[in-house]
């Protein structure tokens, strides 16, 4: 820490911002936390150490694993609470946490409920078994859902600010294909229409990258961020990129905000109603 950081972690340092919410980390994790506290109309400000928004959800499938939702309830899915609840005691063994699990199955719906309602952010609930669905418990169907695809040109200029997805995973260096345009573009000649959607994502490629660095049709992860940061934006949330944390700022035991590096300069930030650490990718970080 250098001394002007030193300094500002003193108890009469000004604030260089306040917020209601304060949080770290711009993935699945972090953004919803953002805009389940904007929806109550709470003052957000959202830190992320690298230029780009996403951390591993960017780069994710971004499927969620939820029972009961309103998707699969739509669909016909016979599940209830208690058979999740099985399924996870059985699964997990000695690791199960009842407290845990009771909270994620009984708020799991609501969370995902509220997540799409009003927002830019969209799950379709696919047919797809529990990893092991012989399990006690699981179930052949009923609990998968994927994010839908988004049209990345509604960012405008944030599109840039999307992490990427992993590059061994597009074609010709930033065209996203999902399962659905898989078969496709595996046998173009297959059939007329077939062959039209091959050349229809091509011709929007080549477009794309008149005026982006990528395709803007994107799936997944990807575009389950890019849902999350148009929400954001409408919404009115800060969102700081290259902004580490450097050390949270405590009061009587309790804290009250945290000194963010942001574009290399310190800054003393106030959190009125709290912090929230959404950094999940630490475990990649062996000394951490």
């Amino acid at each position: 820490m250098t001394p002007k950081e030193k300094d500002l972690n003193s108890p009469s340092a000004p604030w260089d911002h306040e917020t209601d919410v304060l949080i770290f980390g711009s993935g699945i994790a972090g953004f919803s936390a953002g805009v389940f506290a904007r929806k109550r109309n709470l003052d957000v400000l959202i830190c992320e150490k690298m230029p780009v928004v996403g951390g591993t959800t960017a780069t994710s499938s971004g499927f969620a694993w939820v029972p009961n939702t309103y998707q699969a309830r739509a669909a016909g899915v016979q599940d209830s609470v208690e058979q999740a609840r099985t399924f996870l005691k059985n699964e997990l063994g000695p690791l199960y946490r009842a407290d845990l699990a009771d909270a994620f199955l009984e708020a799991g719906p609501d969370a995902m409920a509220t997540l799409q309602d009003g927002t830019d952010v969209a799950f379709n609930y696919v047919p797809w078994p529990d990893y092991h669905a012989d399990q006690v418990g699981g179930v052949s169907a009923g609990r998968t859902h994927e994010p839908c695809r988004f049209d990345g040109r509604r960012l405008g200029k944030d599109f840039e600010l999307l992490r990427p997805p992993i590059k061994r995973l597009m074609l010709l260096g930033g065209m996203s294909i999902d399962k659905r345009k898989v078969d496709d573009f595996l046998n173009p000649f297959r059939s007329l229409r077939g062959f039209g959607r091959v050349l229809a994502t091509f011709a929007r490629y080549a477009m794309d990258r008149l005026q982006y660095s990528r395709g803007t049709d994107i799936g997944a992860g990807n575009a389950l961020v890019a849902g999350l940061l148009l929400t954001l934006r409408k919404q009115g949330a800060g969102i700081w990129v290259k902004a580490p944390l450097v050390e949270l700022i405590s009061e009587a035991g309790k804290v009250v905000g945290a000194i963010v590096n942001h574009d290399g300069q310190p800054k003393r930030i106030r959190a009125r109603r709290g912090v929230i650490l959404a950094t999940g990718g630490f475990p990649h970080n062996a000394k951490m």
